[in-house]
């Protein structure tokens, strides 16, 4: 029943661990969110936003990168985002990979009938330009 959203933010950042093969980042910022609903209705809302993001490259074709971002409501912490993204990288030619990834989205504000948790398995081609 959304037919728009639209959602931006800044945050600052900062490399808490930055090696050759590991780089571990963590993130506090804020994300603005406008939705418009069939028959005209828009809804605003601005939240946190905590995030950590991990790459390790495991081998020079083999890497994993994962993040993960909590964003309570600015007004009522009892509403939030949680959002878990993890994906495992195979290096198959200099500018192609194989990608599997597992992306987990949880919203307590969601309308009735729709699940609160959002759990994606998928696989994919990466092309680097």
């Amino acid at each position: 029943q959304i037919d728009y959203q639209l959602q931006a933010g800044p945050g600052v950042g900062r490399h808490l661990i930055q090696r050759t093969n590991l780089v571990f980042n963590a993130e506090l910022g804020g994300n603005y969110q406008m939705q418009n609903f069939e028959g005209g209705h828009d809804t605003f809302f601005f939240y946190y936003r905590v995030a950590e993001d991990l790459r390790w490259n495991i081998t020079p074709k083999l890497s994993i990168d994962e993040k993960v971002e909590y964003t309570p409501q600015w007004d009522d912490v009892s509403q939030y985002k949680l959002r878990a993204e993890a994906n495992l990288r195979y290096q198959l030619l200099d500018n192609l990979s194989l990608i599997l990834s597992v992306i987990d989205v949880y919203d307590t504000r969601v309308p009735p009938g729709v699940d609160q948790n959002d759990l994606q398995v998928r696989s994919s081609l990466g092309v680097r330009f």
